[in-house]
């Protein structure tokens, strides 16, 4: 027994009579109760939304970049959990706002059949207490899902930065092209490319083992994240005469 429902029961039996005034200051608590549990519980579901949201399209847009098998399994993970989390916590509120509802309408029959009343006459229903419907108002909500769009955005743009960061361990252009060996192993390397040319382009093509050399693109500035080599294949660059910086590590 709730001490609102021990504080119900001394109201009907003082002096065998229904005191009107204690029994709508009552209920209002009452009401008061359900109301803030149901304002918890909505709250700490769009907190949950907003970041399962954030780390999905973090983990979305990572996954594109990625270049190596073992990232792209523990970015694929990340991205489930995450999904499966948003669901669960879904099903969790909508639980709870039952559990909830149905606690309500149970006192609200326990008080009718108590004082022989209806609800709406004995002040337990909103109507009749001027308190709002269930759950969050309008505006909250609508800065909760203002929240969530940010936060996806955010996440978005986040990627992209993170991406775009340059290396600080750049390696200047001697002016002579440079080959750079990737791993001997039985299977394709990928790699990672920054190029920042002071003017010009760089042309970046593959040798492979024969030493046949084929173009695979030019570029000034900019990134190729992830590339592919085939196994016993080499990286060549080629300033062609111009000024510049590069990184470049395999994985």
């Amino acid at each position: 027994m709730t001490e609102h429902d021990h504080e119900l029961e001394q109201a009907l039996a003082e002096n065998g009579t229904f005191d009107a005034e204690k029994g709508r200051t009552i209920a209002a608590d009452a009401i008061a109760q359900f109301h803030t549990r149901l304002k918890k519980t909505e709250r700490l579901t769009w907190f949950y939304l907003v970041a399962c949201l954030a780390v999905m399209v973090f983990a979305m847009l990572a996954f594109r970049s990625a270049s190596s098998v073992k990232t792209m399994i523990g970015l694929g993970i990340l991205l489930l959990v995450a999904y499966e989390t948003s669901v669960l916590i879904k099903l969790w509120y909508w639980t709870v706002n039952t559990k909830l509802a149905l606690l309500k309408a149970v006192k609200q029959l326990q008080w009718q059949l108590a004082t022989g009343r209806a609800p709406t006459d004995t002040g337990l229903t909103e109507t009749a207490t001027g308190l709002r419907q269930p759950g969050l108002s309008l505006g909250e909500r609508l800065a909760w899902i203002s929240v969530l769009v940010i936060a996806g955005v955010a996440s978005s743009y986040y990627s992209v930065w993170a991406a775009h960061i340059w290396p600080s361990d750049m390696v200047r252009f001697e002016g002579a092209p440079v080959t750079i060996e990737a791993p001997r192993v039985g299977a394709p390397v990928y790699y990672r490319l920054y190029l920042r040319m002071d003017r010009g382009q760089c042309k970046v093509s593959r040798v492979t083992p024969e030493h046949v050399e084929s173009e695979l693109f030019r570029m000034g500035k900019g990134f190729v994240s992830p590339g592919r080599l085939s196994p016993g294949d080499s990286l060549r660059l080629d300033p062609q005469g111009n000024l510049g910086e590069y990184w470049v590590r395999f994985e």
